[in-house]
């Protein structure tokens, strides 16, 4: 299984975690509001306390603004 983290779950942020999730990847999320990422966990996303921690796990980072 391909494990991905999306880090900010604004405008991309939020589809592109639940189309990762529906093509059955294992997804870590992150977001500065607990809120948006409390709706994801209940769809089946893993939560990242702390925003530093994504990085290690990840091979390829994209930070997007």
């Amino acid at each position: 299984m391909t494990s991905v983290s999306v880090v900010g779950l604004g405008a991309m942020g939020r589809p592109i975690a639940r189309n990762l999730l529906g093509a059955g990847c294992d997804v870590t999320v992150w977001n500065r509001s607990p809120e948006a990422v409390a709706e994801l966990v209940e769809e089946g996303d893993r939560r990242e306390n702390r925003c530093r921690g994504i990085p290690v796990r990840c091979c390829a980072v994209d930070v997007g603004r």
